[in-house]
C-alpha cells in the first residue's frame, strides 16, 4: 500500500505528495520537501503516517529531484512508533545519488515517522526537494 494512502495525524501534509522525480526518474505516490540551507526552518522535516498490520517499508528511490542544487547531501531517516530519536532506517544521499531503502518493521510498529535532512551542501544558499519516490508498506504475512 503507497504511504500516501495511510492515515496521518489529524489529518495533516508536512511533505508535498504525488507524481515527482528522484534525479530525472518519474515515480509515482512520491513525498517530497524543498529543503534550504539558507533557512534554519527548511533544513529538516518529518512526515507522520499511522499504521497496522504491516511488515515491511519499501522504498524506489530516495534522492534530491532534478531542479535541486548539485552539491547537496541529504539524510533519509524512518522512525518507528512515537521515538524519534533512534532510526530503524537511516540512509545518506549524496550528491547525484539515487538509492533503494528496504527495511523490515518492528512487530509492534503502530506508526512511522520519515524525515529528511540537510546534511551538508556544496556552496552557501542552496535548495532542492528530497524525494521519497514511490514508498509503500507491505501487509504483515505477504
Amino acid at each position: 500500500m503507497p504511504l500516501v494512502d495511510l492515515p496521518r495525524p489529524n489529518d495533516e501534509w508536512n511533505y508535498d505528495y504525488g507524481d515527482h522525480d528522484v534525479r530525472f526518474k518519474q515515480h509515482s505516490n512520491s513525498l517530497w520537501f524543498q529543503l534550504e540551507s539558507c533557512d534554519s526552518y527548511r533544513t529538516s522535516r518529518t512526515q507522520q503516517f499511522g499504521l497496522t498490520n504491516f511488515s515491511r517499508l519499501e522504498v524506489k528511490a530516495i534522492g534530491t529531484d532534478s531542479k535541486a542544487d548539485p552539491g547537496m547531501i541529504v539524510k533519509f531517516d524512518v522512525f518507528a512508533n512515537n521515538d524519534e530519536v533512534n532510526p530503524i532506517a537511516s540512509v545518506v544521499v549524496n550528491p547525484g545519488e539515487a538509492k533503494e531503502l528496504k527495511q523490515d518493521l518492528p512487530a509492534d510498529v503502530f506508526s512511522l515517522t520519515l524525515r529528511v535532512s540537510l546534511t551538508r551542501t556544496g556552496k552557501p544558499c542552496e535548495t532542492g526537494n528530497a524525494v521519497w519516490g514511490e514508498p509503500y508498506v507491505i501487509a504483515a504475512g505477504n
